[in-house]
């Protein structure tokens, strides 16, 4: 039922009851700054009438809808009709809540009550995979050391390097912000909660948590591969990093004493904490590929030394890779041609 009538209306506004839509408008607008700035209750109440007289012209009045009287019964310390606007507002921000409460109490579920695997290997970056990467890998794992039967390998798509693109102006990493965060989380709750053994990292993941103290140091692990090949042992650059915390005590003053990451790697006072084999393409020989590729090792793996020698042993195993890939690429072609 509408409180005011259209002639009701009019005289409130100061118009003719034949006065136009644009007449309506312009007084209107009159009217509001007439008032504008007086907070006295009568000029409150003469405010009132007139939007609602402007809103009954133009039709914009809605008619409320009646009181419940239930609605008014109180529940809790507030009325149902409080209540009832509190899950209209906030269900969806609560749905949201809750899902995400399911999900991170599932993981931490399949974390406490899942048997862990005898070998864990993170790889992390933007790698391509081929179809049978994952028999491929554990394969290799399981037939290198002893001991080993279960062995778990993960991928995560996660990038720091600036981003690429095509000829088209289109992002090559093809990671949006959403999933770019969960691919964090993830790496976050892994390093935190599993023994990783081992980790292949493109380059800008190793950079992001190498000063964090995520992987172990591998001095010794560089040390003893130079009796390998000289033309080998150049393709295997050592990245030596300073953590965090350290290098704050150190430089409080924020100015870094390397000029760029090339001096960092040259200075043998610092420890080695990945060595970049992408120059080896060492990962292509179990399915994997990626522009950069640094090995190394996770700071809190079961058993260090053994997946250190394992390391090692990949390393040194570095032609039959190469054969494998290149048996891999055969195959490959054959079956096209097929």
């Amino acid at each position: 039922m509408i409180v005011l009538s259209k002639a009701e209306c009019y005289r409130i506004l100061e118009l003719d009851p034949k006065a136009n839509s644009y007449e309506v408008e312009t007084r209107y607008t009159m009217l509001i700054k007439r008032y504008r700035g007086q907070n006295d209750p009568e000029t409150v109440k003469k405010l009132e009438e007139i939007t609602l007289a402007y809103d009954i012209l133009t039709n914009r009045y809605v008619e409320p809808e009646p009181v419940d009287p239930r609605m008014e019964e109180i529940v809790f310390g507030k009325s149902r009709l409080e209540w009832k606007n509190k899950w209209h507002y906030g269900k969806m921000p609560l749905l949201g809540f809750l899902i995400g409460a399911i999900l991170i109490g599932s993981l931490i579920y399949s974390i406490v009550t899942n048997e862990p695997p005898d070998f864990q290997l993170i790889v992390a970056g933007q790698f391509a995979t081929a179809d049978d990467a994952d028999k491929r890998i554990e394969d290799y794992i399981r037939d290198s050391i002893d001991g080993v039967e279960t062995v778990e390998y993960q991928v995560i798509p996660l990038s720091f390097a600036d981003s690429e693109t095509d000829e088209t102006g289109e992002s090559t990493t093809n990671i949006d912000p959403e999933s770019e965060y969960a691919y964090v989380m993830k790496m976050m709750t892994l390093i935190a909660g599993d023994s990783i053994e081992m980790f292949a990292c493109e380059k800008s993941v190793f950079d992001q948590y190498a000063p964090q103290g995520t992987f172990m140091e591998l001095d010794q692990l560089y040390e003893r591969l130079q009796d390998l090949p000289e033309d080998v042992m150049a393709k295997i650059k050592p990245l030596r990093r300073i953590l965090i915390d350290v290098y704050e005590e150190q430089y409080p003053d924020g100015e870094s004493p390397w000029e760029d990451e090339e001096a960092m790697n040259q200075d043998a006072s610092l420890p080695i904490y990945g060595l970049d084999v992408s120059e080896l393409h060492l990962v292509e020989g179990v399915g994997l590929y990626g522009k950069t590729q640094v090995m190394t090792i996770g700071f809190n793996a079961d058993d260090a030394e053994q997946t250190e020698r394992f390391l090692e042993y990949w390393i040194r195993d570095f032609e039959k890779m190469h054969a494998d890939r290149q048996a891999y690429e055969d195959a490959l072609k054959a079956k096209a041609a097929q």
